[in-house]
């Protein structure tokens, strides 16, 4: 397997865990009449490359659309600029 496949993989897996956690949201804010608030510690961890910056983007993006809607509360301090 190459480096670029590998790469691809995790995106890809990443896109994956982030439209189930939607369907998640979903189900959860019609079942309680509230949305869920999502945190996410230690992104501090992520890789200080390409890719980690990507996923970093990639949550952000995520969390600003589903708080459009109404299905997810967002709270952002701040994107960690490297």
């Amino acid at each position: 397997m190459s480096f670029d496949i590998a790469m691809e993989g995790s995106v890809t897996h990443a896109r994956v865990a982030l439209n189930k956690l939607e369907k998640v949201a979903l189900r959860y804010s019609k079942k309680h009449g509230r949305p869920p608030v999502l945190i996410i510690n230690n992104v501090h961890y992520f890789n200080n490359d390409n890719e980690g910056r990507d996923m970093l983007l990639q949550l952000q993006q995520r969390g600003e659309a589903w708080a459009a809607s109404g299905e997810l509360q967002h709270y952002r301090s701040g994107l960690c600029e490297y």
